[in-house]
């Protein structure tokens, strides 16, 4: 069990399990940070100075519900390590986390204990005390009950009728009482007549009432008619008129006519002209009247004329179609039915069509040497989610469509948290893991298949299928006997701590190849054929011979991840941003930039693999922000991983640390090396923790994530906090264990492990 803030007070309360007592017993004993931590509780539940929170407090952790689910170990991971920090930050929030277990623990594990004094004297209140006293005062009879006046019952609208027979000396009748009083007394249940109503508000009840809506509502009439005059030189034609012009060359439309009913007539030469009807009369557009019809439905309908179609250009092989007479509309109908040519006779075209033919190619010349068209060989799958690619020579990367070929000798790199799959028809299919850079080679080359460093799953889609692959400088074959047969492969930089990345003899290649459906033949060059089983892996070191072993569980990254929500959402949202972006690195450094932490560290950590490292470095640089202290570690690993792939790689990454950062560059390039345990004890890890009160916070990151390595833990120091007096305390614990030594390896990395 991990000893953590609520382990501590499930130990405080004695909650747990026996056997889970003691082994946190021992672990408290064996830290002094913990032992400091039940004081510190301890203090907090007892000091009376402190208050409870603010019932306004909007922070994340203030909510009742989630310091609820932190106690009850029902909150998410991430949300409980900022609760751990809040409350180790806040007494307030100590006190209350702390409090509130306390109080849950003793009103769930046991009853609450009272003495019989005072169960005694509660069941003696509950008889009442009885007076002996000579002078006690006699009990007095309880009053009669009154009866709720109601509206009805008020007498306020009898006072006028009361009034006047008293005045006429006619006292109000007993009838008219006993009628009031037999109504039910509830408020309201005597409905008011017009006279009432007159009688309390008089002749001001429609006035007051409608008198503002009245005035709102002309307002906004003034507002909105205003605002029409305004704008009305800005609005599009009313379309009182079909084509722009005046005079004959402007077709008037009838009273009641929108433009979108206007129809234009088109001869068809395939068809034959129908009989006109007897009433109709063909004229050319020319006597077309410039006066609209209007008046009588009958004589605007004999008003508008029928109009032919212009004339059309004919050929020898397309004899003149004849001319097309159409029937006036029916009056309720009457629109014009087309519009008049232009002076050449020819149709105008629509100028809103924005369709327009892109000129044909232009054949090459003849003996002009044509460029070769790059050979696909493999497709992308169709549920692609991000895959890049870079072609060979080029230096702008691109990503692959769906569903789309890669071409022989391309570069693809599926981003970090991506599973990318790829298909070669008929033989393999491929799932590149997060951070995987591999390359494709055509079939008749000696290598198929060119791992540079990531992890990939090979699946056969024949059996005894051969596939030639490379890893570094290393040439071997994979060869899957099942026709469904499917082998990991992953390969690997190694560098010891604290060896210079720029020496390429300092960067050491590791090969893993995992049986997951067996059995499989790995044959390397100059060596002999091994043969694995499911379950089994061969692992090849640097220029070492292989060597097989079993595996008791396979790695977790062969299997398909569980459901993350936020790294679900971060890839959904960077797909999103870079759909609207043509150029990927000006996209990837736009999210750099988003909103939601998540987005922005996927984007940095996909631009550091694609070697644009220098938007780590810098003022506005991701290690200058703040928002991502939940994401430092990935990217410290993301920057260490693109330092490690070869010894330009890690130059290029100097170069660009000096170019953002020149003041830092050095002790940021030093501190992404490690150290080794002999540089510590040569006061290596005193320099690591003066660096913890460093003013600049990327040497701060970059020293706490050294730290962290090399000893497991980060004792909880924020890097991120830029105030140096909250940072001093954090700091002596690092001045403690660094006094006692403690600042070691715990276990010294080494190759394949």
């Amino acid at each position: 069990m991990r000893l953590t803030l609520r382990t501590l007070l499930a130990l405080r309360n004695r909650t747990l399990r026996p056997e889970d007592e003691q082994v946190l017993q021992a672990k408290v004993q064996a830290s002094s940070y913990a032992q400091q931590l039940l004081e510190l509780i301890q203090s907090v539940l007892s000091n009376p100075r402190l208050s409870a929170l603010s019932p306004t407090a909007t922070g994340p952790t203030d909510d009742p519900n989630i310091m609820a689910e932190y106690i009850d170990s029902t909150l998410p991971p991430e949300q409980a390590a900022e609760v751990d920090r809040t409350c180790l930050e806040s007494p307030l929030h100590m006190a209350e986390a702390a409090g509130a277990h306390e109080v849950l623990t003793l009103v769930l594990k046991e009853p609450a204990h009272f003495s019989p004094q005072l169960r005694d004297r509660i069941y003696r209140i509950g008889q009442g005390a009885q007076v002996t006293q000579e002078g006690a005062v006699e009990n007095v009879s309880p009053h009669p009950a009154v009866t709720p006046v109601s509206a009805a019952d008020s007498g306020a609208f009898m006072a006028a009728t009361r009034l006047k027979e008293e005045e006429q000396g006619t006292p109000l009748g007993d009838s008219l009482r006993d009628e009031r009083i037999a109504k039910a007394a509830i408020a309201g249940s005597r409905e008011w007549n017009a006279a009432d109503a007159s009688e309390i508000f008089g002749d001001r009840i429609r006035a007051t009432r409608v008198v503002p809506w009245l005035v709102a509502l002309a307002l906004i009439a003034v507002f909105l008619f205003a605002m029409k005059q305004a704008f009305s030189p800005l609005l599009p034609n009313s379309g009182k008129q079909v084509a722009e012009g005046s005079g004959k060359d402007a077709v008037p439309l009838l009273p009641g006519t929108e433009p979108d009913e206007l129809e234009t007539e088109q001869p068809d030469p395939a068809k034959e002209p129908d009989t006109p009807s007897s009433d109709a009369v063909a004229v050319t557009p020319d006597k077309v009247s410039d006066e609209p019809a209007v008046g009588d439905p009958d004589k605007t309908a004999a008003a508008v004329p029928v109009i032919t179609p212009p004339a059309m250009e004919t050929t020898e092989q397309s004899p003149p179609p004849p001319a097309e007479t159409v029937a006036p509309p029916k009056p309720a109908d009457a629109v014009v039915a087309a519009v008049p040519a232009d002076r050449d006779g020819k149709m105008e075209e629509n100028p809103g069509d924005d369709s327009v033919q892109p000129p044909p190619a232009k054949p090459p010349a003849e003996g002009a040497e044509v460029p070769p068209q790059p050979v696909g060989v493999a497709t992308t799958a169709s549920d692609l989610g991000l895959l890049l690619s870079l072609l060979p020579g080029g230096n702008k990367w691109s990503g692959l469509a769906p569903e789309s070929p890669v071409a022989d000798r391309t570069l693809v790199f599926s981003p970090p948290t991506f599973r990318s799959q790829l298909t070669v028809p008929e033989k393999y299919d491929l799932v590149l893991m997060g951070g995987t850079r591999s390359r494709l080679h055509a079939g008749e080359q000696t290598t198929e298949i060119e791992l540079e460093t990531g992890k990939l799953l090979v699946t056969a889609l024949q059996a005894d299928l051969s596939v030639p692959f490379q890893t570094g400088t290393q040439q071997w074959e994979l060869e899957l006997v099942p026709e469904s047969g499917s082998a990991a492969v992953e390969a690997s930089i190694f560098r010891s701590p604290g060896a210079d990345p720029r020496i390429q003899e300092n960067l050491l290649e590791v090969v893993n190849v995992y049986a997951v459906t067996g059995p499989l033949k790995v044959r390397l060059n100059g060596a002999d054929e091994v043969t694995l089983e499911t379950g089994q892996r061969w692992q090849k070191i640097g220029e070492g011979a292989g060597k097989v072993d079993t595996l008791e569980t396979p790695p977790a990254w062969i299997a398909t991840p569980a459901p993350d929500t936020i790294a679900e959402s971060a890839r959904q949202n960077l797909l999103q941003l870079l759909a609207a972006n043509q150029d990927l690195e000006l996209g990837l450094r736009e999210a750099t930039r988003f909103r939601k932490a998540e987005v922005a560290a996927l984007a940095a950590e996909t631009l550091c693999a694609m070697g644009k490292c220098d938007i780590y470095f810098g003022a506005d640089g991701i290690l200058n922000e703040g928002n991502q202290k939940n994401f430092f570690q990935d990217h410290v690993a993301a920057l260490k991983q693109r330092m490690d792939l070869n010894s330009a790689a890690a130059k290029a990454l100097q170069k660009d640390a000096e170019t953002m950062d020149a003041a830092a560059a050095q002790t940021l390039f030093r501190l992404l090396w490690d150290y080794s345990p002999e540089q510590l004890e040569a006061k290596a890890d005193e320099e690591l923790v003066a660096m913890l009160d460093s003013p600049q916070m990327p040497v701060r990151i970059l020293a706490s994530e050294s730290l962290r390595r090399i000893t497991g833990t980060n004792l909880f120091f924020k890097p991120e906090q830029e105030n140096p007096a909250r940072r001093k305390t954090d700091i002596k614990k690092w001045e403690t264990r660094l006094r006692r030594g403690d600042i070691r390896w715990e276990a010294v990395p080494i190759a394949g492990q």
